[in-house]
Parts: C-alpha cells; structure tokens; sequence
C-alpha cells in the first residue's frame, strides 16, 4: 500500500525524513506526510513513478501532452494559406 522506510530510503538516498521530504520535493514526487511529519508515499504512485508512466503531477497514464502542440512545420500559417489559394 505505501512504502516502507527502507523503500523510501533506496528511493531517495536519505534516512533522515526531512532529506526524504527535501528530496521528494525536489524530484516533483506527490506524497503526503504523517503527523510526525514521515513521508508517505504510495506503492502505486511510486512504481508508476519508476516505471516512467506517471507524470510529476501525479497523473498515471501515458503523456500525451505533446500531442496538443501546433507545429508549424505541419500547419501553415494564414499567410501561407492565403499565398495558396
């Protein structure tokens, strides 16, 4: 369900928990903390995180987010299109 602490701590290199935060942090991982302020990471997230299926963001799945960009290689522009015509 979540990582244990050596886990965590092959993860981020760091035994001390505020490392472990501090490196987390640094590496855009979404995780949660304990009352005592421990990082929580789940085995899920963490595994897609590894696997290179989940974005900073948390989001597990594919990226698909260059497919939303305008290349204008491929697209001309109305200046173009109007030359065309």
């Amino acid at each position: 369900m979540f990582l244990t602490p050596v886990e965590l701590i092959a993860v981020t290199g760091y035994k001390r928990a505020h490392l472990q935060v501090r490196e987390l942090e640094r590496r855009g991982w979404v995780f949660e903390r304990t009352v005592c302020g421990l990082p929580v990471v789940s085995k899920a997230y963490a595994e897609a995180r590894l696997a290179g299926v989940a974005t900073p963001t948390g989001k597990i799945g594919p990226r698909l987010d260059h497919l939303n960009r305008v290349d204008a290689r491929i697209w001309p522009s109305a200046t173009e299109r109007e030359a065309v015509r």
